[in-house]
């Protein structure tokens, strides 16, 4: 059971409004949470917002708390394992300060679908301010309060209103105790206002905002200046593979497939050759010295280029397996994520061959055409033939010579 506990706010802290989550963030999360750290989303946004996309992140146990704490889905299944709402305590005038702003703005501004707060989103965003003194005009002169039951958070694209008692740090201290997870181990982050609250329920607050609220919270820069606190604070000690971004992680994992794929391709290319020179300095030494085939030096030197050649053939057999098997990696990791790897025009790059090809000049020593076919040829189909044949050849000219000694009744020759 998880005994540490993070609770991070969304909007502004994990990713900038509208924008997606990085992939190096999102690895730091899966990481801690491979640590055994809890994770809770706190936001703004409905938990049901939230369930949707935990599920895309690939969080396996996560809480999620809507609406600054009004509601709390206890997992990132649908339905929840466990959901709890928290009612206002007080009425509140959500109904009517809605029903207004529509009518006074219409189209210039939507509302999001919440249980419980009242969250209005200027279309444009150089509209918050007149948005606001209109909210606030109409409770002041229209209803006749205060804030008429709610806290208001004004941030860059919309205007929250939260019923009074209804908040985030009520929300992290019902997550404390249902986890039974202590203050000490409990860290959140967060930027805006609306997360004070949830702040000062941590051991370890860190706010990513230059405003400062109190010694307990600590402003950072930015969310990664954050994660190297929370490291140091826990000791937690993350593989610098784990801190890949998906992106990054596929670019290298890419390259050294690539560089094997090479390697064993130049390895079939090598060793077939290294055959063909053995077999022909072979020939060159026993017809310069005139040596018979019949005679213990002819033999013995057939027996040699016999074993080279039946060596060199699981060599070569060896290789095309584990380039298969690289081959077969290689199109599962470009057929699923090719974008990530490559852009535009070079997208349908999934062959190393190809990719090769753009590192040198051979094309235009050879010319393109001869490149091209030479590239398209399995070297493995040409070469297991040409191995074949002169293990073949040369296991039969051993065969040959050592019958011609017997049945020329030669003395043995051991």
């Amino acid at each position: 059971m998880p005994n540490r506990l993070l609770a991070i706010d969304l909007d502004g802290t994990l990713a900038k409004p509208n924008a997606p989550i990085s992939d190096s963030v999102l690895s730091f999360i899966k990481a801690l949470e491979l640590n055994g750290v809890l994770i809770a989303l706190v936001s703004g946004k409905p938990a049901m917002y939230l369930s949707g996309l935990v599920r895309q992140l690939g969080l396996k146990k996560p809480i999620l708390v809507g609406e600054n704490g009004a509601e709390i889905y206890c997992s990132g299944t649908f339905p929840p394992r466990k959901t709890l709402t928290r009612e206002p305590a007080s009425p509140c005038a959500h109904a009517q300060i809605a029903s207004h702003l529509t009518s006074k703005f219409g189209a210039k501004i939507w509302l999001q679908p919440n249980t419980v707060n009242l969250t209005i989103f200027p279309y444009d965003p150089q509209d918050i301010d007149v948005l606001c003194d209109e909210i606030r005009r109409y409770i002041a002169d229209t209803l006749k309060c205060d804030k008429c039951g709610s806290s208001i958070y004004v941030h860059s694209d919309s205007v929250e209103l939260v019923p009074i008692g209804i908040d985030k740090g009520t929300a992290l201290r019902t997550i404390q105790e249902l986890e039974n997870i202590v203050k000490a181990e409990t860290i959140s982050i967060g930027d805006a206002p609306n997360d004070i609250a949830m702040l000062n329920e941590s051991g370890h607050a860190f706010l990513i905002s230059a405003e400062e609220y109190s010694s307990h919270i600590v402003n950072v820069g930015s969310i990664e200046d954050a994660f190297r606190k929370i490291q140091s604070l826990w000791g937690i000690q993350i593989d610098q593979e784990a801190k890949l971004s998906r992106k990054e992680w596929l670019i290298k994992e890419y390259e050294q497939l690539s560089a094997d794929w090479r390697h064993r391709d130049a390895m079939l290319w090598a060793v077939p050759a290294t055959s063909i020179a053995v077999t022909g300095a072979l020939v060159a030494i026993l017809g310069v010295k005139e040596i018979e085939i019949t005679s213990g030096v002819g033999i013995t030197q057939l027996l040699l280029a016999t074993i080279f050649h039946f060596t060199a053939l699981v060599k070569i057999t060896k290789d095309h397996f584990f380039q298969l098997g690289t081959e077969g990696r290689l199109k599962r990791l470009c057929g699923d994520e090719v974008d990530a790897i490559h852009q535009g025009d070079q997208a349908e790059q999934t062959n190393p061959r190809k990719v090769v090809a753009k590192d040198h000049d051979l094309p235009e020593i050879m010319g393109k055409w001869l490149y091209k076919r030479i590239a398209k040829l399995s070297a493995f189909n040409v070469f297991f033939r040409v191995q074949a044949s002169l293990a073949g050849i040369t296991t039969a000219l051993l065969f040959f010579s050592l019958w011609l000694r017997y049945t020329k009744e030669v003395a043995p020759l051991f």
